[in-house]
Formats: C-alpha cells, sequence, structure tokens
C-alpha cells in the first residue's frame, strides 16, 4: 500500500510542479558534500519540494470496514525568491491536491483533516523554507480470514 500511494503522489506532484520547474524530491534531500560540487554535481536544486510520509496506520471497525491513513509531509525549500512567492508555492499544492482530492485509485486527500502549511524560515533571504501537512486515505490490506471467508474457502 505504501509504495503505491507514495509513488502516486510522487508522480502528481512532479507533474504539477515540472512548468514551475521546481524538483521534486522523496524522502530526504541529497547529500551535498564538497567533493561532489567540486565533480559539478549540484546537490540540493532549489526550488524544490521534499515529499514525506511520515506516519501511517491500519485500524479495523466492524468485520468488513478498514480504514488506513497516511500523514504527508511535503517541505518546501526556495532560494532568493521573494516571501510571498515562496508562500504561494505551498498555496499552489493546495489547490491542486484539493482540486483532485481523489484521482482515479492512486490516492484520496482526507478532507475531514486540516491541509495546513507552516512558514519556518526565521532569516531573511536567501532562503525560505516551509512545511505543508495533510492526510490521504491509502489502501487497506484486508485480514487473511476475511478473504477465505468471503472466496468461500474454509476457514
Amino acid at each position: 500500500m505504501i509504495r503505491t500511494v507514495e509513488e502516486n503522489l510522487y508522480n502528481f506532484l512532479v507533474e504539477k510542479l515540472k512548468e514551475k520547474n521546481i524538483t521534486v524530491y522523496r524522502g530526504v534531500l541529497p547529500e551535498s558534500r564538497y567533493s561532489d560540487r567540486e565533480k559539478g554535481n549540484k546537490g540540493i536544486s532549489f526550488p524544490f519540494v521534499l515529499l514525506r510520509i511520515v506516519h501511517f496506520e491500519q485500524t479495523r471497525e466492524g468485520i468488513n470496514s478498514y480504514d488506513a491513513f497516511i500523514d504527508v509531509e511535503l517541505w518546501i525549500g526556495t532560494k532568493e525568491i521573494d516571501y510571498i512567492q515562496h508562500l504561494e508555492i505551498g498555496d499552489f499544492l493546495r489547490k491542486e491536491f484539493l482540486k483532485a482530492s481523489t484521482v482515479n485509485n492512486k490516492f484520496a486527500i482526507d478532507q475531514s483533516e486540516a491541509y495546513t502549511t507552516d512558514f519556518y524560515s526565521e532569516e531573511k533571504d536567501p532562503f525560505f523554507f516551509s512545511i505543508s501537512k495533510f492526510k490521504v486515505l491509502g489502501c487497506p490490506e484486508q485480514s487473511e480470514v476475511l478473504i477465505n471467508f468471503r472466496g468461500g474457502n474454509n476457514v
């Protein structure tokens, strides 16, 4: 479940941000060592959005009622742009995710939870950072007993 949802979120972000020339990373930012920079490798490319799955869980209520929730963070990093332009990236992502809250068997935004963006930069230029947080409904796994029971097999 988690791999599929993360890949679908990543592909959605890449598609929405390619025209804005924003790099999308998964999980952690790439290392930026001095030796790599000497060889011409950039390391972190600004602006960026870092997709992080920070928590997932599954609950069961009754015989055939499952809920699977995934907490998602999008870390937004910009360099040498205006403060309001930075915030507009978070606002753009909020609009795009909520506009397409259910994407054909790929992911569904849980709109009963808040979609938040918090600004974390304390110093003026050149770097600004913020984190958007929201919850996605995953694809729950059913128990073997229930699958066998529904299929008519001996339990």
